[in-house]
């Protein structure tokens, strides 16, 4: 069982897969992030989901309120989220015979609200940070309501 570390920890609103173009990803998101307010979201509600012959053991995030839960839904609709995507906050990735223990034992965390003030668009390389976990790194990230978050520009290669 591999326990997500602390600094690693991020909800997923949408997930792209290998991206040609960043930069024209960022400028969209960065749009539609301006036309949402802050969203007060909800993170609780363990579940799973198979990955690479294992399972990825996850606390569901949605918006505490309905108007929360409508902009949501938009917000993550606008920035490429599938109908089908759940916005997650990952906390284990274990063999699929492990995870009704991990389930079980992330079924015991209390849910909490947090306030989102923007979002991030992270880079994610499986299998090249420590330890031969995913490393994240983030490109850009536009705040909520209009305000002016950070400015994407190209990384040197």
């Amino acid at each position: 069982m591999r326990w997500a570390r602390a600094e690693q920890m991020h909800v997923t609103l949408a997930f792209h897969g290998a991206v040609r173009d960043v930069g024209a990803l960022v400028e969209r998101i960065a749009a539609d992030a301006a036309e949402h307010p802050p969203i007060r979201l909800r993170i609780g509600g363990a579940s799973s989901f198979d990955h690479h012959g294992g399972s990825v053991v996850w606390l569901g995030a949605d918006g505490a309120t309905e108007p929360d839960r409508a902009e949501l839904r938009a917000l993550a609709s606008r920035c490429g989220a599938s109908r089908r995507f759940t916005p997650h906050l990952t906390l284990a990735r274990v063999r699929r015979s492990q995870a009704a223990s991990a389930l079980a034992v992330a079924a015991a965390v209390e849910p909490v609200e947090i306030v989102v003030r923007d979002v991030s668009v992270v880079e994610s390389m499986l299998g090249a940070g420590e330890d031969g976990r995913a490393l994240y790194t983030v490109v850009a990230r536009p705040e909520l309501g209009g305000r002016a978050g950070a400015a994407w520009a190209p990384q040197p290669e």
